[in-house]
């Protein structure tokens, strides 16, 4: 179909026909920040085959430029439909919030912003403004999508990454209670964390879904709440309210690992008691 013709169809297939072109995308904001996943990075890797991320916020807009009519029409759907992905430490974001002279200010227009975020001992300050800064800066944004890979709490610095990603994600909660935000928890890599003659072989896949309890229960927690808000940004505060939540999840955590021992105990005496009396289960 000709320009001409697609032009000439009534307003609603052609609004019909620019959300399926143009809606719904995921991009990056500039070439500059194409590498939003972290190399080395195991959550990222297991991600990067349910989204794929090649296309910068000017590859969409791009096809916009080539008839004023389309640009006019697309335009809105683009910039209310599409995710921007930002990682690395934010690269791209003064980008979008000061673009060059042919792309226009999306960051009042932007409704889903994506960050991947990544915290290590040297941008912990880094990554805590900058997700705040992310979510003030686009004022119509609707969710703000935080894939949050953190390492794995096997020492005192790496369990407080959590206050790092707690701070803001309060400050935002309170500056904008609108503003939806839906947190995606995994680990960067996974490893043995310890072995016990009681509970057996301790790995970070057993430590996850804890961690990550920990880290919602902080957010909720008033003392952290009050700490994350006051003026002085009281660290010591916060990491108070950190220690005490983590200890009131170390009993529910043993609890489920002695399960789990339990389990395998009785699963194990199943198969002894099968080969003992020669049943032994279908194949």
């Amino acid at each position: 179909m000709s320009t001409l013709h697609l032009l000439g169809l009534p307003s609603e297939i052609r609004n019909h026909i620019w959300d399926l072109a143009f809606g719904h995308q995921h991009v990056v904001a500039t070439p500059n920040a194409l590498r939003v996943y972290q190399l080395g990075c195991q959550a990222c890797e297991s991600s990067r085959g349910q989204c794929r991320l090649d296309k910068t916020w000017q590859d969409v807009f791009r096809p916009l430029l080539t008839c004023k009519q389309i640009f006019h029409e697309a335009i809105s759907i683009i910039q209310s439909s599409t995710a921007i992905h930002l990682g690395d430490g934010m690269k791209g974001l003064d980008d979008l919030i000061c673009p060059g002279r042919r792309l226009p200010s999306i960051n009042d227009k932007i409704r889903r912003l994506v960050l991947w975020v990544h915290i290590q001992d040297d941008n912990r300050f880094h990554w805590s403004e900058g997700i705040e800064q992310a979510g003030i800066a686009f004022s119509s944004l609707d969710e703000l999508i935080i894939h949050a890979h953190m390492r794995p709490p096997d020492s005192y610095e790496r369990l407080t990454d959590a206050v790092a990603l707690a701070t803001p994600t309060v400050r935002l909660g309170t500056r904008r209670p609108k503003l939806k935000i839906t947190l995606h928890f995994d680990y960067a890599y996974h490893e043995v964390m310890f072995d016990s003659p009681y509970l057996g072989e301790i790995t970070t896949h057993d430590s996850l879904e804890q961690h990550e309890l920990v880290l919602r229960d902080l957010i909720e927690d008033d003392a952290f709440v009050e700490a994350a808000l006051s003026r002085e940004d009281d660290e010591q505060a916060a990491t108070a309210a950190l220690l005490r939540v983590a200890r009131a999840h170390e009993q529910p955590w043993f609890e489920k690992l002695n399960r789990r021992r339990q389990e395998r105990l009785r699963l194990r005496e199943q198969m002894e008691a099968m080969e003992a009396s020669g049943n032994y289960p279908p194949v």
